[in-house]
């Protein structure tokens, strides 16, 4: 865990000044960071109940940014599905009996040190960083704490332009904020603070790429010798529905600095006569490839040879399944809408898991 007195320095001054007083979360400014990369910051807390910034570094993790904005409507999978892909380090500020006791330790400590009160409500700064496919945890990389650092004061920075009139938002007339819509489009003009070296900055501005609400990457499989199997396999005349997911619930190593890890599950169901055949993690191996692996192995027992077609339903298995079904020569469907009988066997496994972990 990465969580030195630079990160709580900027974390007090920033909960001191109350940024999201002026700030609405959507409100989107950048910053030129130290690394060269531009930064993406939302300030939360306007409505009063979370107060947070978030940093999202470079276009890739603006678009995760930016599809956060579409979440309205999504089923609990598909929320699930979203929130898996968050890529952004964010400080939060927490109530004390909300904080790891490592953590709390660690503020003690510099707050005794400092002489600084830690304020009530919401004044626990937590450092915590999202990657896709991982689970919430704290900062491991010092680079990235002090990339946090400078996001801090630059948001400081950013409230006070707009508490003193110098900056009005320049965003797409007739808008308060950019849509989703206007993201997608590009070419929105973001508030860029650059730092002059003298502890100030200059203000700027950044115009946005078209971001892609496409999260997925296409995931290589790379295993020849399964594929080749699979593709020298005789025919079954059998159909597969298949939904790529994820355990709810995360798989933590024995290593602190290692960010727990969710599980990939494949459901899996024959449409012809509905047999149910999810593929679960092996207990050894959690990775998308061994999933894929322990699929394409189960083919001759289960159905009698290469299944003839998969159907999926989400942008998330199409980007699992498509390099693996062109390869093992499968043919892939893609539903524009989500299947039934697929919604139903999630949503059983999931409220499955829930309930023994």
């Amino acid at each position: 865990m990465v969580l030195n007195d630079d990160m709580l320095d900027a974390a007090f001054r920033y909960r001191k000044a109350e940024v999201w007083k002026q700030i609405y979360s959507d409100d989107i400014f950048a910053v030129k960071l130290s690394n060269g990369e531009i930064g993406y910051c939302s300030v939360m807390g306007n409505n009063g109940e979370h107060f947070a910034l978030g940093l999202y570094l470079g276009d890739e993790g603006l678009k995760t940014f930016v599809c956060s904005l579409g979440g309205e409507g999504l089923s609990r999978i598909e929320l699930l599905e979203h929130s898996l892909m968050f890529d952004c380090i964010t400080c939060d500020f927490m109530n004390a009996k909300d904080i790891r006791p490592e953590v709390k330790s660690v503020i003690k400590d510099y707050a005794a040190r400092k002489g600084v009160k830690i304020q009530r409500p919401h004044g626990w700064p937590d450092f915590t960083r999202h990657q896709p496919f991982f689970a919430p945890w704290c900062i491991t990389d010092a680079g990235e704490g002090q990339l946090m650092v400078e996001a801090l004061d630059a948001a400081i920075a950013f409230g006070s332009f707009v508490k003193s009139g110098q900056l009005s938002f320049p965003y797409p007339e007739g808008s308060t904020t950019p849509t989703l819509s206007d993201w997608k489009k590009g070419g929105v003009r973001v508030p860029l603070l650059v730092p002059d070296g003298n502890g100030g900055y200059s203000l700027s501005e950044t115009v946005s790429p078209a971001v892609s609400d496409d999260l997925y990457k296409e995931f290589p499989f790379e295993n020849d010798i399964i594929a080749g199997k699979v593709k020298s396999l005789p025919s079954a005349d059998v159909t597969l529905l298949c939904r790529w997911s994820y355990m709810p619930v995360p798989f933590y190593s024995d290593d602190d600095d290692e960010a727990p890890v969710y599980q990939p599950i494949l459901m899996v169901i024959d449409s012809e006569n509905h047999d149910m055949n999810p593929v679960m993690p092996d207990v050894d191996s959690i990775s998308a490839s061994q999933l894929l692996c322990t699929f394409a192995n189960g083919f001759t027992k289960t159905y009698g040879g290469r299944p003839v077609e998969i159907v999926v339903d989400t942008p998330l298995s199409y980007s699992f399944l498509h390099d693996f079904c062109e390869r093992c020569g499968i043919r892939l469907t893609v539903r524009d809408e989500r299947l039934d009988e697929l919604d139903q066997v999630s949503n059983l496994m999931l409220s499955t898991m829930h309930m023994f972990f």
